[in-house]
């Protein structure tokens, strides 16, 4: 099985992607927010990622620069799809380090599968064989998959499963959690940010900026210590989100923030 990790900042654009490569035979997450794709490529093996360029927050080239600088990702493929029809300079540098391959918006199926097969070819890695009945890419089945995982489960089951076994179970539960915007998640999700998995912590950083809990800020300054530079990353968004007074002063003291833009 070939994962794949799409990361666009449409999530439509996302799910489409992830339509059309499933019916190939490969197996795709997506997200639309650098800081997360960054916690799950530490939490599954990811065989490819495809990023469009333009992005708030850690652009294209900037999270290709940090995934090209951590060693456990050297074999990940990475293909940029763009609306930007001509590479600019720092495109073409990009392309000196080793991008996988650029398709240009808007593409043609044919185009992205192309690019994505020529990719894993030259890291010597067969594509995938499309199933033999593959699920067609109707709007009931787009609509299905952009209300995301987890979507009927009820608050007190994600609670659970925050504690859950696994790792990847608790990364989903966590990122779930955040979606709902209740603040009955937040204890469980401050309770998540002491997990032993990074990913998980990551995962509950990134939850409690979505909800907007003021209660966690403290929680979340103190989790810019973690030893884990994925979960700083998360709890900088996180705090970013929050906005509360006094934030940016406890930001510059304690994490380099050079690559990062709020």
């Amino acid at each position: 099985m070939v994962r794949v990790l799409i990361l666009d900042d449409f999530p439509e654009m996302g799910e489409l992607i992830a339509l059309i490569l499933e019916a190939q035979g490969y197996e795709c997450a997506v997200t639309d927010d650098s800081y997360e794709a960054w916690a799950l490529l530490h939490t599954l093996p990811f065989d490819v990622l495809i990023q469009d360029n333009l992005r708030p927050h850690l652009g294209g080239v900037e999270f290709y620069h940090l995934v090209r600088a951590e060693a456990r990702l050297a074999s990940l493929v990475v293909v940029m799809v763009s609306a930007v029809q001509r590479l600019p300079g720092s495109l073409e540098e990009v392309y000196d380090a080793g991008l996988g391959g650029y398709v240009s918006k808007p593409f043609r199926r044919h185009e992205l599968e192309t690019a994505i097969a020529n990719a894993l070819h030259s890291r010597d890695v067969a594509p995938p064989q499309p199933p033999a009945r593959a699920r067609k890419m109707t709007p009931g089945v787009l609509f299905r998959r952009l209300k995301g995982e987890h979507a009927g489960s009820s608050p007190a089951s994600l609670v659970e499963s925050v504690r859950a076994e696994q790792p990847r179970e608790r990364v989903v539960a966590a990122r779930a959690l955040g979606r709902r915007g209740d603040d009955a998640a937040i204890e469980p999700l401050l309770g998540a940010l002491a997990d032993t998995d990074a990913g998980v912590r990551g995962a509950a950083a990134f939850a409690l900026g979505r909800i907007g809990a003021g209660a966690a800020a403290e929680p979340l300054v103190a989790t810019l210590r973690d030893d884990d530079y994925l979960v700083r990353l998360m709890a900088v968004r996180a705090l970013a989100a929050i906005g509360r007074p006094g934030i940016e002063s406890a930001l510059v003291e304690r994490l380099d923030l050079s690559l990062i833009h709020i």
